[in-house]
């Protein structure tokens, strides 16, 4: 999952499907959270384009949810003997 917050000037967020056709398209103004969760990044190419009339600044904050992988035990050996713990 990721969550995303746009602060500043406000920008045009698009969905891409598969081939390439814009499928979703909405105007992200200040303050915006947007949330994409389940297949959307899997399924869909999301992108904000550039645009030369945009004069005022804009910063995007986003947080990503990582599934947590199991590491097998012998690398966790190995890390430990490398940083010197026990």
């Amino acid at each position: 999952m990721i969550a995303s917050v746009s602060l500043g000037s406000e920008r045009l967020f698009r969905l891409r499907g598969k081939g390439g056709a814009v499928v979703y398209s909405k105007l992200m103004p200040h303050g915006s959270l947007l949330i994409m969760a389940g297949n959307t990044q899997k399924h869909f190419k999301h992108e904000v384009p550039k645009d030369a009339g945009v004069t005022y600044p804009r910063i995007n904050l986003t947080f990503r949810c990582i599934a947590q992988v199991t590491v097998p035990s012998e690398f966790h050996e190995l890390q430990c003997r490398l940083s010197g713990i026990p």
